[in-house]
């Protein structure tokens, strides 16, 4: 809201009245409340998957390969704050057990915002041939994980 709409809602008496200096766009990344037309559309944040096996930078493969477990074929490299740092894939984790997260995870992997619909996203899985994606907050806190098959559920689209 602009700083003169806070000032007014002040003079009406409110007492909380704050000044998100961020924009609505990056309110809405941060998947705080919004309303309006859109909103309507399933987004990524509706279909997230936070349980997404988490390690640090200094964990050896074979403890990380513990928790990669019920199927899951990647983890996410995290540091203190929860900021996505790397991937390790399943393949990956056989290739040296004795080996540091750090020393084998693929770099700073892409991220999409909890507000992106998932029709968004689904065509650029698609077009770009991946099927899943990590969502993060704009600091680059990690919020979790969406399948491709999550986001044809979603719209409704049966797989062939």
């Amino acid at each position: 809201m602009s700083p003169r709409a806070a000032w007014r809602l002040q003079a009406l008496g409110f007492e909380q009245v704050y000044d998100y200096e961020g924009g609505k766009m990056d309110w809405m990344a941060f998947w705080l409340p919004w309303e309006g037309s859109t909103r309507a559309e399933p987004r990524l944040g509706d279909l997230l998957h936070r349980d997404v096996p988490r390690c640090s930078p200094s964990d050896r493969l074979a403890d990380v390969s513990a928790l990669m477990t019920a199927g899951w074929s990647l983890c996410a490299v995290v540091n203190e704050e929860g900021i996505l740092l790397g991937r390790l894939r399943r393949r990956q984790l056989d290739q040296n057990p004795e080996a540091r997260a750090d020393q084998v995870m693929e770099n700073g992997p892409g991220t999409y915002r909890p507000d992106s619909t998932a029709k968004e996203l689904l065509e650029r899985m698609k077009s770009r041939g991946f099927e899943s994606a990590f969502v993060s907050d704009p600091d680059g806190r990690l919020w979790g994980l969406v399948s491709r098959v999550d986001l044809e559920g979603a719209l409704g689209e049966a797989r062939p």
